[in-house]
């Protein structure tokens, strides 16, 4: 079975490549390099993401990958395509459009990681779901739906041993330039706390990722918008706690594995952020349960065989996308309003 993946997300992307390995799958994505053009609104997003996508190359060597141009997309015999929702795909559908004319039957894959996608939903005939929310608005309304923890790659994010640094980390890509207000807040935080180092990462290969969280004692992670949360998945792997605000984890996937006294500190507010970080790392036996119980947590829910394996069920399942329903995909509210700029999917039934 070929699967085409649109998206550069290196650790989304990774995961599906390791779970789909397994299952003998060959996974195409597109090279993320400058011969890719700018195509409808999505093309410069694809291009800056090219320059992140770090595990493109020597980073990773995965047997079941291939990266192919874009334009060769139409001559590649591709089964099932994964989307999310996002700027970067809807811009490769383009050139998708010939699979579905051509072949018997292409099977489309909605993926969820955060909450609620912009997705026609009446549309979506197979759901793949990380997102709590999501799960519980619309798990029970597709007809084929898979409430899925993408592959955790415990191989790299090994919790080798407890931690005394002083140090918290953020692994936000773009975090004070996306998230001001949020960011604000962490420096509001770590200006109570002198003797506590803060460092911000993004946009780094997953070893370097690994290597800065080893280095850390716990992570601070402020930010609203997340379901599944991977920086939040690889810190508890390594063994490294989760301060967070406790809204930002309530009704969500992560709260599964952020368990306040056991993998994570919750709080409310600034003050109380501070005097739970402060005793953190003054009191080093609490230190070493966090981080101890962190690594153990989240191997207990997620699973990677016991996934792989409801996944490849889901596989069996797939059920057909509609001709002309996926037409009416492509031309979500994004496109609707100005289809004379973007005449590749002006198609008639």
């Amino acid at each position: 079975m070929n699967i085409f993946i649109p998206d550069l997300h290196s650790t989304l992307t990774y995961s599906f490549c390791k779970a789909f390995e397994e299952m003998g799958c060959i996974i195409y994505a597109p090279i993320p390099n400058k011969k890719n053009p700018p195509i409808m609104s999505g093309g410069e997003a694809l291009l800056k993401s090219a320059a992140d996508f770090r595990w493109y190359g020597d980073h990773y060597k995965i047997p079941n990958v291939r990266f192919v141009e874009m334009t060769d997309l139409p001559d590649i015999d591709i089964d099932v395509i994964i989307m999310a929702d996002t700027p970067l795909q809807r811009s490769v559908w383009r050139y998708l459009l010939p699979l579905f004319s051509r072949k018997k039957q292409v099977y489309v894959v909605a993926f969820c990681g955060n909450e609620m996608p912009r997705y026609r939903w009446d549309l979506v005939e197979n759901l793949l779901c990380a997102d709590e929310k999501t799960w519980h608005a619309r798990g029970s309304r597709v007809p084929n739906a898979l409430r899925y923890f993408p592959h955790v790659d415990y191989e790299n994010c090994v919790f080798n041993a407890c931690s005394d640094s002083n140090t918290l980390i953020t692994c936000i890509n773009q975090f004070e330039k996306r998230y001001p207000q949020e960011a604000a807040w962490a420096k509001e935080i770590i200006k109570k706390l002198p003797a506590v180092d803060h460092q911000i990462i993004g946009g780094l290969a997953p070893y370097e990722v690994a290597t800065h969280i080893q280095s850390c004692a716990a992570s601070l992670h402020i930010k609203h918008e997340e379901g599944y949360g991977y920086s939040v998945i690889e810190s508890l792997a390594m063994g490294r706690p989760i301060i967070a605000p406790r809204q930002y984890i309530q009704g969500r996937t992560m709260a599964r594995w952020c368990i306040h006294g056991e993998s994570a500190l919750l709080f409310n507010t600034t003050d109380e952020a501070v005097s739970l970080i402060r005793n953190f790392f003054e009191d080093a036996e609490l230190r070493h349960h966090l981080q101890t119980k962190s690594a153990q947590l989240i191997r207990q829910i997620i699973n990677n065989e016991e996934q792989n394996l409801a996944l490849k069920g889901f596989i069996n399942r797939l059920q057909p996308q509609k001709h002309k329903s996926f037409l009416n995909h492509l031309l979500d509210v994004r496109y609707r309003h100005s289809p004379q700029k973007h005449p590749a999917l002006q198609v008639t039934s």
